[in-house]
């Protein structure tokens, strides 16, 4: 699952928070969650202040990522911050989502990446 945020979104602190308990909740075997910061600009130390605040344990199951040169954005075709990608572990795209999902959402198309559903089948 990918998050597309940045430090300066108030809402995306909100909304990153309950990523790792989806991700947990869902039991599904090597499911992460990653949080892309889209500003090029920003530094790892910039990441590491958001998340600190945001207080994510450093053993969850989130990751944290600055996408540096917009790659990322532009193969999803991501234009607003909060947007959500479901992949799944044979890279199939499930679900893009301009707006977040709610964790009951998330926790249903996880789970059905991970049992090979079609993506036709996956409900956003």
């Amino acid at each position: 699952m990918l998050y597309f945020l940045a430090p300066t979104c108030a809402t995306c602190a909100q909304g990153s928070q309950p990523l790792a308990r989806v991700i947990q909740a869902a039991r599904t075997t090597g499911a992460i969650a990653l949080a892309i910061d889209v500003n090029s600009w920003d530094r790892p130390a910039d990441l590491e202040a958001f998340v600190r605040a945001v207080g994510q344990p450093a053993a969850s199951t989130l990751r944290w990522g600055i996408d540096p040169s917009g790659g990322i954005v532009s193969a999803y075709g991501i234009q607003t911050l909060e947007s959500m990608v479901v992949i799944s572990a044979s890279g199939q795209v499930f679900t893009v989502s301009a707006t977040p999902l709610s964790p009951a959402q998330l926790t249903a198309l996880l789970q059905q990446a991970s049992a090979g559903a079609s993506a036709r089948d996956a409900q956003p």
